[in-house]
C-alpha cells in the first residue's frame, strides 16, 4: 500500500526543516567562529597595549606557567632588540613584523599581534588549537535554540497537516457510510474549496450509481413482467395437458406450451443480451476489424431461413470497422427480426450499407406500420411496446441495438421508409483503407 498523504507530508516537511535547520546552524557555526577569531584577534592588540603601557627598559625575568594553561604567549624585546621579557621560555616564537600575523611554528598555528612604542616590542600570541577550545566550550548554547526551534516547528507542522488533513478524513468517513440504500450527495460547504472538485466527482458517482440500481431494478421488475405471462401459459397448458383426454386437444395444449417455451426462451435471450451489453453492466471487450458487408450477408443468409419475408442486400460498399463481432452480429439480428416481425409475410426488408464521409452507415428498412416520430426515442427503452400492437415481441430488440451502438461510439436514427415503413439508420466509425 502507498504511504498516506499525511505521512508523505510530514517526512517532507520534517525533512525540510531539519535540513534547513543544519545549513543554518553551520552557517551560523562558522560566522560565529569567524567573529570570535576576531575579538580574540582584538584582544591580543588589547594585551599588547597593556603590555606597552607597562613596560620599561628594565629587563624583566623569564617566567613559565602551567603547562595545562591555555597556550597564551606574550613577549617582549627592548629599543636594543633583546626579548626581555616571555611569558612561555618554553614556546618562544620568533619576532613577527608590526600587525596582526599567522604563523605555523613547531606544527601549531598561533595569532600574532605585533605592537611597538619608542622602540619597544611587543607580541602577543595564542594558538588556533587553544581557540578552538574555549569556542567549543560555547557550542552546546549555540544548538540548545537550534534543537528547541525543531521540536517547536515540528510539532506545530504536526498539527498543521492533521488540521490540514481533517477534512480528507471526515470526507472519508461520509464515503464510508454510503450503501445502496443510502446514497445522497455530500454537501459541498462542508469542505474547503480544494475538495470542491472531489465532491463534485463523488456526487455525480452516487448520481449515475441512483440511476444505475434504479435502472437494474425496474429491469428485474420488467423481466419478471414479461417473464410471467409465458410462463403462466405454460403452466395452464401443462394443467391442460394432464387433465384432457382428447387427442386434438391434447395436441393444441402441446402446441401451445411449445409457443410459449419459445417465447420464455427468446426473452431470457434478449435479457441475457440486453445484460451484455447495457452500458452499466458491460464489461471491456477488445474490438478488431469486422468486415461490415460480410456480417450483414451471413445474418440475412441465417434469417432467410427461417422466414418467408423477402430479405434482400441491396447495393453496398464493402466497409469495415473496429469492433465487437459477436455484439454487431447481435445487432443487425435484432435489426431484422425487429423488422420481420412487423413487415407482414408478404412485406420485404431492405438492407443497405454506404460510406458516408469517414462512417459506415447501416440502413434497415421495412414497410410495415412504423413509428410515430413522438415514440421513437421511447422504442430504444427497454420493455417499451407501442399501444395498440398486438405483434408478439419483448420490446428488448431495439433496446439492445441502442447499447451496442453507443458501444461502438456510433449513434442511431429511427426514420421514415418511403412509401410506408420505418427506417433505422446506424452510423459506426468505418476503418478508412
Amino acid at each position: 500500500m502507498n504511504a498516506s498523504i499525511r505521512q508523505w507530508l510530514l517526512v517532507w516537511q520534517i525533512s525540510a526543516l531539519i535540513a534547513i535547520s543544519l545549513i543554518i546552524m553551520l552557517t551560523t557555526y562558522h560566522l560565529a567562529w569567524d567573529g570570535f577569531n576576531r575579538m580574540r584577534d582584538y584582544s591580543l592588540e588589547q594585551i599588547a597595549h597593556a603590555v606597552l603601557r607597562h613596560t620599561g627598559d628594565a629587563p624583566r625575568p623569564m617566567v613559565s606557567v602551567p603547562v595545562e594553561a591555555d597556550k597564551f604567549v606574550s613577549q617582549v624585546w627592548n629599543t636594543d632588540g633583546v626579548m626581555v621579557f616571555a611569558s612561555r621560555p618554553d614556546a618562544v616564537l620568533p619576532r613577527q613584523p608590526l600587525g596582526l600575523t599567522t604563523l605555523m611554528h613547531e606544527g601549531e598555528e598561533w595569532h600574532v599581534m605585533v605592537l611597538e612604542d619608542h622602540g619597544t616590542v611587543v607580541q602577543i600570541a595564542n594558538t588556533t588549537a587553544s581557540r578552538y577550545r574555549m569556542f567549543n566550550a560555547l557550542g552546546p548554547w549555540l544548538l540548545l535554540p537550534f534543537a528547541a526551534l525543531i521540536f517547536v516547528l515540528g510539532g506545530l507542522i504536526l498539527h498543521a497537516v492533521n488540521r490540514a488533513l481533517a477534512p480528507l478524513y471526515q470526507l472519508r468517513d461520509e464515503v464510508a457510510q454510503r450503501s445502496p440504500e443510502r446514497l445522497d450527495a455530500f454537501v459541498g460547504k462542508d469542505y474547503p474549496s480544494e475538495l470542491g472538485p472531489l465532491v463534485d466527482s463523488l456526487n455525480d458517482l452516487l448520481q449515475r450509481l441512483q440511476q444505475a440500481f434504479a435502472s437494474q431494478q425496474r429491469f428485474i421488475a420488467d423481466a419478471a413482467h414479461e417473464l410471467r405471462s409465458p410462463l403462466t401459459a405454460v403452466r395452464l397448458q401443462a394443467q391442460i395437458l394432464s387433465q384432457e383426454d382428447d387427442a386434438a386437444a391434447r395436441q393444441a395444449a402441446r402446441d401451445l406450451m411449445q409457443l410459449g417455451v419459445d417465447r420464455a426462451s427468446h426473452l431470457v435471450n434478449q435479457l441475457l443480451s440486453l445484460a451484455r451489453y447495457e452500458r452499466q453492466f458491460r464489461a471491456a471487450r477488445p474490438h478488431a476489424p469486422v468486415d461490415l458487408l460480410q456480417l450483414a450477408k451471413t445474418v440475412i443468409i441465417e434469417k432467410s431461413a427461417q422466414t418467408e419475408v423477402d430479405l434482400g442486400l441491396l447495393d453496398s460498399d464493402a466497409l469495415s470497422v473496429m469492433g465487437d463481432q459477436e455484439a454487431l452480429r447481435v445487432m443487425i439480428g435484432n435489426l431484422l427480426d425487429n423488422a420481420i416481425r412487423y413487415a407482414g409475410h408478404a412485406g420485404a426488408v431492405d438492407v443497405r450499407i454506404l460510406r458516408q464521409a469517414n462512417a459506415a452507415v447501416i440502413h434497415v428498412m421495412d414497410h410495415g406500420p412504423g413509428i410515430p416520430a413522438d415514440a421513437r426515442s421511447r422504442v430504444l427503452e427497454p420493455f417499451c411496446r407501442l399501444a395498440g400492437q398486438e405483434i408478439p415481441g419483448s420490446g428488448l430488440g431495439l433496446a439492445i441495438v441502442a447499447e451496442i451502438v453507443a458501444m461502438h461510439a456510433g449513434s442511431l436514427r429511427l426514420g421514415d421508409t418511403a412509401g410506408g415503413g420505418l427506417t433505422v439508420e446506424i452510423s459506426l466509425p468505418a476503418i478508412l483503407n
